[in-house]
């Protein structure tokens, strides 16, 4: 499953990115952008995760003119899209933290060099140097939390965003459940607000209605690879295996280097007790993403079942040192 999500807010003029900054999200990020010229915040709640994702979309924030808020944590690699903003908001009671750039199997040269060029970025923001030397230093098993006073006079962040703008990132699925209603009202045949209210209704285990959402988001867009993955998570969170394995062939077959629905299907085949399968769609998320942790821990899973229990080791043992 992504270990993130990518959300259109409010008046469309806003996205919000929470969770892990995995494989392909900066490319779900660019499609929401292309699909919405008039979206200028872009939302983070996000610990972290790949150095050369968040250097992506870094780069797209800087190509939109983007403002950059946090509600509530903003750490490690997270911290380089969010000093991309024009504006640079914070919420009273949010975190950004600091840590020395690392992810695992970049070697000590190459984690030298992505540290050089992510202080370089910062120093280019006009970020005080004296707060990029030490957050740089803090060992990546660690972090930084640099008060609010400390985050202001750095530049690291440019102000505090209004009671409005809290409100809108803390909404709930409800909450953002009748914003979209209202936009599709407007919009009545815009398949990515049909995927982001089946979204919404899949975060409150309204299943039946996110599929319906899907559903419609897919009749107006057949090529629309998200729609099919994220409908595949409704079925499978429903128990419908058939169909969520479909959903999942359909991803493929528009985007066959989506290392995340290999993931899924595999780990649906691994469900149904077809651990063969299971095993064979994710050495196939491995190989298009040998980083991916997840597919790691379920390839690791898949063979425990199968009574394999030496490459199942090996595979949990790789995914907690990728994780």
């Amino acid at each position: 499953m992504k270990n993130y999500s990518v959300k259109l807010l409010g008046d469309l003029t806003k996205i919000e990115l929470r969770g892990n900054l995995d494989f392909g999200v900066s490319a779900d990020v660019e499609a929401m952008l292309n699909d919405y010229p008039a979206v200028r915040v872009l939302y983070l709640n996000s610990i972290g995760g790949r150095l050369a994702e968040a250097d992506k979309l870094k780069d797209l924030v800087l190509q939109h003119n983007l403002d950059t808020y946090v509600v509530s944590e903003c750490h490690s690699a997270c911290v380089t899209v969010f000093v991309a903003g024009r504006n640079r908001l914070i919420s009273r009671t949010a975190l950004i933290g600091l840590h020395e750039p690392y992810f695992p199997g970049l070697d000590i040269r190459e984690l030298e060099a992505a540290k050089e060029g992510v202080k370089k970025f910062f120093y280019s923001r006009g970020i005080d140097g004296a707060v990029i030397e030490k957050g740089f230093a803090v060992n990546y098993e660690s972090i930084w939390n640099p008060e609010h006073a400390v985050l202001f006079s750095s530049r690291i962040a440019t102000g505090y965003a209004s009671d409005e703008d809290v409100a809108l990132g803390n909404a709930s699925p409800a909450h953002n459940i009748a914003d979209l209603g209202k936009a599709l009202v407007v919009n009545p045949n815009d398949s990515v607000l049909y995927n982001n209210r089946g979204l919404a209704y899949s975060e409150q285990g309204e299943y039946d209605r996110a599929i319906a959402d899907l559903n419609k988001a897919l009749e107006l867009n057949p090529k629309f690879e998200a729609a099919y993955y994220n409908r595949g998570l409704a079925n499978y969170n429903k128990g419908s295996y058939e169909r969520a394995i479909a959903d999942f062939d359909m991803a493929i077959e528009i985007n066959p280097a989506n290392a995340v629905a290999y993931n899924n299907r595999g780990l649906v085949y691994n469900d149904m007790g077809d651990y063969d399968r299971a095993i064979v769609d994710l050495d196939k998320s491995i190989e298009l993403d040998p980083n991916y942790a997840t597919s790691r821990n379920n390839r690791g899973l898949a063979y425990a079942n199968k009574g394999e229990n030496d490459l199942a080791i090996a595979d949990l043992d790789k995914a907690i040192e990728l994780n």
